[in-house]
């Protein structure tokens, strides 16, 4: 046996390394990778940034060898041009994150004849350097309002550690300003970091020339002549010829041409000034019109509804161009099986539609866009819907108008407002479960209408996989009001006259030192409707009711089973929900087994918690039912495919002997669920 000693100190010019080896054909296989740390950093940080890996365990390379490679993984070898490569980016990553004097000792000790490898990887980070002062120099002949801008909110202040991603980002801040404030020429000129020998933390100055403040200029168009219209073009501009140039408005304005559905192509594009004494930005856009505006969309239906997985079959037909102006035509026919999971398969072969547990939804919507609404922040719609929904209990026909209003406030604020007009038949209806007079009334239709106003704030950072940030909506609705001037057109039906509320809040905090690989999601929504006229008992309508339970709820309970009354299926007026996640990807470089790229796979510890009251006067917190569980995710590109396992952690609707979990058996099926599911929970 002969033994192999490689020290390995990094300096700040290159790193001496020294490899004895048999031949220079020997393979070694790496029969142990030992990395430790001393300092602050997790290990795991410096093993992701490494190619070098150890060799798995015996099962995984025998079926590797043996059986099937995807069953498996193959046997890791040591590479010297792969371990100094590897050398080289922890050298990197402890210079970028101020650990200058930071010592590697590496040793390589053969075995079992010269054929196996034991390597170490010892890292002593040292003391860490910080910032003890930052200049940004450049911007005194500058408006006063942009040398504010970059002034302030700085990703660096002084005695922060060293940190090179942050300088990245303060160089991304200060041009993204200066871009955004017309100075769309201002460049680094140098970047000087001077390291006090003394204490080994850093002066950094940072020195700027930005140019003369640009304008928008003259705006052409660059295209072909199927477009009849190019004043739709100029008219989703959020700019004009002598505005401030933008670089961010001028990126606006692009997502509002190509959202239009009428171009194969459109891009923005400034000319580079060529007369010196002008301060005005040309504005060249290129576009290419669609063809064809009509298409036909067969469906195939996976999504989330009532809180459980559903699937069907749809199809649709869209028309992007309706009588021109980039209107929006669209009409679209969907027939879907709700709750899958409560399905039974057997009596539903036996019994067909009449089994209680196929619930079914059909729907018939056309819709009508308008992407221009006197303004290029606001979009309108109108929609008409009829809509059949059988549930286990009851049945309903719906025909519905929607009127509604979509404002861009700000980058993350929108608006939206909604007046709805419905008629509302119950076709069929189990009055032992369902009680039809706190249900729709003393008659089996309703004729309602519904005006709401809803503002949401949304500052996550990714729609389907969120990571950090919040999205907060409120919404407050008013039902009654339209129905009682139209009583007279609806043979008197009856109607609700209802205030509704409605608040929801999610944050997710990343709590990982890899990015996205540990998420904390939290959740809080409440709601509550109110008849506001004493005169008129009409109930709240059902499609406007609160329901509670299945994936998407409170786990643990099914779909609309879980309230403080008798009957929840028929929906409640209060409600209270709240749910946190610890959500962990497994494995963070792509690698496939079995077909599966493992790095997408997840597992999510998830307590959620609520209930839902028909009455404020009912109202008690002890009422609140909590679910606690385990779950599974796969990522695909339109969100995770999950399935949970849920146990009533406590169920206040039980015998105080069985309430608490601790007092039953962890597994009996009255108190646990499997919840499949498509998307995140929230």
């Amino acid at each position: 046996m002969r033994n192999i000693k490689l020290i390995f100190l990094v300096a700040i010019i290159f790193f001496p390394l020294k490899l004895v080896s048999q031949s220079n054909h020997a393979k070694f296989e790496i029969e142990d990778l030992i990395l430790t740390v001393k300092g602050e950093t997790n290990p795991e940080i410096y093993s992701s940034l490494i190619q070098t890996k150890q060799t798995p365990n015996a099962l995984l390379t025998f079926m590797f060898d043996n059986v099937y490679e995807r069953f498996g993984r193959k046997r890791e070898y040591f590479e010297p041009l792969v371990f100094t490569s590897d050398l080289l980016l922890i050298k990197r990553y402890l210079d970028d994150n101020g650990f200058f004097n930071a010592k590697v000792d590496t040793s390589l000790k053969l075995k079992n004849n010269d054929k196996a490898a034991l390597i170490t990887i010892n890292i002593n980070e040292n003391t860490r350097s910080k910032i003890d002062s930052l200049k940004i120099l450049g911007f005194d002949s500058i408006d006063t309002e942009t040398n504010k801008l970059i002034s302030s909110h700085q990703f660096i202040l002084e005695g922060d550690y060293y940190n090179r991603q942050l300088i990245d980002k303060e160089l991304e801040r200060i041009n993204k300003i200066c871009f955004n404030n017309g100075y769309r020429l201002n460049k680094l000129d140098t970047v000087i970091q001077f390291r006090y020998l003394s204490t080994n933390n850093l002066s950094i100055t940072l020195k700027y020339s930005p140019g003369e403040k640009y304008q928008f200029g003259k705006i052409s168009l660059i295209g072909d002549t199927l477009l009849t219209q190019p004043e739709i073009i100029f008219r989703h501009l959020d700019f004009k010829e002598g505005d401030i140039y933008s670089e961010s408005v001028k990126s606006k304005s692009d997502q509002n041409i190509n959202q239009l559905g009428i171009f194969d192509f459109a891009r923005i594009d400034y000319v580079p000034i060529v007369d010196s004494n002008s301060n005005k930005l040309p504005i060249e856009i290129y576009y290419k019109t669609r063809s064809e505006f009509r298409e036909i969309v067969p469906e195939v239906l996976v999504k989330e509804e009532n809180n459980t997985l559903n699937t069907g079959v749809g199809i649709s037909f869209n028309h992007k161009n309706f009588f021109g102006d980039a209107r929006k035509f669209s009409t679209r026919f969907r027939f879907s099986f709700q709750s899958l999971p409560e399905l039974d398969l057997q009596n539903a072969l036996k019994r067909g539609v009449d089994e209680p547990s196929l619930l079914t939804k059909t729907d018939l919507h056309f819709q009508l866009t308008q992407p221009y609404f006197f303004s290029t922040r606001t979009t309108s719609t109108l929609d008409g819907i009829i809509e059949y929904d059988n549930q286990k209990y009851y049945s309903l026909n719906t025909l519905r108008s929607r009127f509604g209003i979509i404002h861009q406030f700000a980058i993350y604020t929108r608006g939206f407002i909604d007046f709805n007009v419905e008629r509302v038949s119950i076709i069929r209806i189990d009055t032992l479960k369902v009680d039809l007079n706190t249900f729709t009334g003393k008659r089996q239709k309703q004729f309602n209408s519904m005006l709401s106003f809803t503002i949401q704030r949304n500052k996550t950072d990714d729609m389907i996989y969120p990571s950090s940030g919040y999205s907060h909506t409120f919404q407050l609705e008013e039902g009654g009001t339209i129905s009682r001037s139209l009583s007279s057109l609806s043979n008197d039906l009856p109607y609700s006259e209802y205030i509704r509320l409605n608040l929801t809040l999610l944050h997710y905090f990343d709590i990982g030192e890899i990015t996205k690989m540990s998420v904390l999601a939290l959740k809080l929504k409440s709601g509550y409707s109110h008849l506001y006229n004493p005169k008129n008992t009409t109930p709240v309508p059902p499609s406007r009711k609160f329901y509670m339970g299945g994936g998407s709820s409170v786990r643990g309970w099914k779909s609309r089973s879980l309230g403080a009354f008798s009957n929840p299926e028929q929906g409640g007026n209060i409600m209270i929900e709240s749910s946190g996640e610890l959500r962990y990807q497994l494995f963070q470089n792509p690698k496939e087994f079995i077909g599966l790229d493992i790095s997408k796979i997840g597992i999510t510890f998830f307590v959620d918690a609520g209930t839902i009251w028909d009455s404020l006067k009912y109202v008690k917190l002890t009422d609140i039912s909590i679910a606690s569980g385990i779950g599974f995710r796969y990522n695909t590109i339109i969100g995770p495919i999950r399935i949970d396992l849920g146990f009533r952690f406590y169920d206040p609707f039980e015998s105080p002997e069985k309430n608490w979990i601790t007092k039953r058996k962890l597994f009996q099926s009255a108190y646990s669920r499997i919840e499949i599911g498509l998307g995140n929970t929230f």
